[in-house]
């Protein structure tokens, strides 16, 4: 079986995410008036973006509402500009698979952090924010490129 496509997911892949995550998450929840710590956000890890945020809004007695998710998505893209940590073999481990030839699929989500890790990487990469919501068969087939 050949393979001409990689799909990357950036969050807890391509860089260490989790605790910029939950520093977003404490500044939204804050913006709705609750006071949210880092270690509450632990038992929603992998668990989706509305029970992330959502848990712990439920926690302080609030009711989630979508808003809380887009203000703590607003807050993630700022720290993603400043403070993401891209661990050092990612960029050559990229290079050495454009290099041999494969496209790259980078799932962003609600943000684009691709120009600022990649903007090397400009025609190798293909951008999507729709990965998340294509069916599973539809994910599958798209592994098989």
């Amino acid at each position: 079986m050949k393979y001409e496509a990689i799909l990357f997911d950036m969050d807890g892949v391509l860089i260490d995410s989790e605790e910029l995550m939950a520093k977003a998450g404490i500044m939204a929840l804050h913006d709705f008036g609750i006071e949210a710590k880092p270690e509450d956000f632990i038992p929603f890890v992998g668990r989706g973006e509305d029970l992330y945020i959502g848990g712990v809004a439920e926690k302080y007695g609030h009711t989630y509402v979508t808003a809380m998710k887009d203000s703590a998505y607003a807050h993630y893209g700022d720290y993603v500009e400043s403070e993401a940590f891209v661990p050092p073999e990612i960029p050559s481990v990229l290079f050495k698979l454009r290099d041999l030839g494969f496209v790259f699929v980078l799932d962003l989500k609600q943000y684009d952090m691709a120009d600022h890790f990649y903007s090397s990487f400009s025609s190798s990469f293909r951008i999507s924010s729709r990965i998340a919501a294509a069916s599973p068969a539809r994910r599958r087939q798209g592994r098989r490129a």
